[in-house]
């Protein structure tokens, strides 16, 4: 089994029984991935300022090992290393790690320089005021970071995409602020009561999860951006008709596409950069719409994960057995038409191959199975 490519491999880990080895090699190619492109960020940077390298690297040097990976895994932090705006320089990213190493350290209570200005963690979660207080933010056992306040949260869309201009937004307050957390507390916690591999899943992939109110839209919706890998944004999860089933297939659906945005940063899903467009091209036998390329391939993963969790969960009536099956077969429909590898087919010889021939054994293995429960 060891001897299939990841590609191959994915399909354990989204079934959600026993422990995945494709996740923990997944995420620990991801993380020496982000290692190198640190070691790269230093590389420029000492050309042109040692001094700045020197101190950074020191204080690096001086985190305890969680303060640090919270750091360089956060998706803010990932994003300025791995994909560099031309716009900006060098020293723009050094500032960020400069701040939110020293946010990282007063927020364990090691920071050895006085807090003159606020500072925010790289994860959004907490903010360190003049003088050092420390203002954590929500938290919710089973997410990793929880952001509603940071400017990161705020400046973005759903998709976790910064806005174009400076906007931002207020965050949720009040009682909509009190009833959306409860909402996402049973949600985790339903998710663990289903099955515990999807609630690791979860913890490990969602670096950061980020609750918007977002009054342009008006409807429920969840979000991630490969740049900024392991973000998932829910928007308006405080919206009455939005019941803890709906957060949990949020949270687990962009958890999914967490790991695969740490796959293919490893290994290529397609062999032609036209398919890196964001033309709609492909037929979504899920919701009907267009879909480019990369994206559709990426929701065949995602409807799997999500079809193998809302089976797990009608047999366990965590969220209610009617619900489950009701979401169970809204993952199921699109397995039962064509095969999603004739919809890629006017693209085979631009994919992976190996993503291939997994997309069909999803396939199959839905087919086989969708009559198993009930």
């Amino acid at each position: 089994m060891k001897d299939l490519s990841p590609l191959k491999r994915l399909h354990q880990a989204l079934g959600w029984y026993g422990t995945s080895e494709v996740c923990e090699e997944i995420h620990r190619g991801y993380s020496d991935l982000v290692g190198r492109h640190l070691g790269q960020f230093f590389t420029e940077v000492r050309s042109t300022r040692p001094d700045v390298e020197a101190e950074i690297v020191a204080k690096l040097t001086g985190m305890s090992e969680e303060s640090l990976t919270r750091l360089l895994l956060a998706p803010e932090t990932t994003r300025l290393l791995m994909w560099p705006d031309p716009a900006r320089d060098a020293s723009a990213a050094a500032e960020f790690l400069i701040r939110s190493v020293h946010a990282e350290m007063a927020r364990e209570g090691s920071a050895a320089q006085p807090v003159v200005e606020p500072l925010w963690t790289a994860l959004g979660d907490t903010l360190i005021l003049p003088g050092g207080q420390v203002v954590e933010g929500p938290s919710i056992e089973g997410v990793a970071a929880l952001d509603l306040d940071s400017p990161y949260a705020l400046g973005i869309d759903v998709q976790g995409i910064r806005f174009t201009q400076p906007e931002g937004r207020a965050p949720l307050a009040g009682r909509e602020r009190e009833e959306t957390l409860a909402k996402l507390s049973a949600a985790i916690e339903g998710i663990a009561s289903v099955s515990s591999e999807t609630s690791a899943f979860v913890a490990r992939f969602t670096k950061a999860l980020v609750l918007l109110r977002d009054d342009r839209e008006r409807v429920f919706s969840s979000g991630s951006c490969a740049q900024y890998v392991g973000r998932s944004v829910l928007g308006n999860p405080q919206f009455s008709a939005v019941d803890h089933a709906l957060v949990a297939e949020g949270v687990v659906h962009e958890s999914i596409h967490g790991f695969l945005y740490m796959h293919e940063m490893q290994e290529s899903w397609v062999l032609d950069d036209s398919l890196y467009s964001m033309q709609p091209m492909v037929p979504s036998p899920w919701t009907g719409r267009r879909l480019p390329v990369r994206p559709f391939l990426q929701a065949c993963f995602v409807w799997y994960g999500l079809f193998n969790f809302w089976s797990a969960a009608a047999e366990t009536g965590v969220f209610g057995t009617a619900r489950a099956l009701e979401r169970r077969q809204a993952a199921l429909c699109g397995f039962l038409k064509e095969p999603l590898t004739q919809l890629t087919k006017p693209y085979a010889e631009q994919v992976n191959g190996d993503l291939l021939d997994a997309l069909g054994d999803l396939q199959e293995h839905v087919a086989s199975n969708h009559e198993a429960v009930f």
